[in-house]
């Protein structure tokens, strides 16, 4: 019980982020006897990243790692976490041990998808950079191909 009064609402405060918090909630009846109540859930918001230098290496066990998302534009292909390619190129991750994989060559053009990020407070720096390996195979012999990061 975290909180026992007669108020009708009440604030959880000192959440952490990218958790979910399970209630229930019951009226007192006489005698010591209580209603069944109704149950929630809610699951709080990502932290903003301010530590740098932030890595991502994709080191899920083949799961999208933690606060970040993918959003399908056209078809239905997803992001895999693997590690390898599928295609045997690359034939392991560059430095760590899986890719964020997005293998369009095999299912034509109509896939887009884009592989969202958690959000990042760079206002205290003064010239951010942003660093990451790209790896597509034979993307130019793909008529219509166009490959937008960012």
């Amino acid at each position: 019980v975290i909180y026992y009064r007669t108020n009708t609402t009440y604030n959880h405060n000192s959440l952490n982020p990218n958790t979910t918090y399970y209630y229930k909630a019951w009226s007192s009846l006489p005698e010591n006897n209580y209603t069944p109540g109704v149950t929630a859930n809610a699951t709080t918001l990502c932290a903003t990243i301010c530590a740098f230098p932030y890595n991502q290496g994709f080191e899920n066990r083949g799961s999208i790692p933690s606060c970040w998302s993918e959003e399908i534009i056209t078809g239905g292909l997803n992001w895999v976490f693997r590690t390898s390619s599928g295609s045997g190129f690359p034939a392991s991750a560059k430095t760590v041990s899986y890719n964020a994989n997005f293998y369009v060559d095999a299912y034509g053009t109509a896939n887009i998808s884009k592989l969202v990020t958690p959000s990042f407070d760079i206002s205290g720096m003064v010239s951010p950079e942003l660093v990451f390996l790209v790896y597509q195979p034979r993307m130019a012999s793909i008529s219509g191909y166009s490959q937008n990061i960012l």
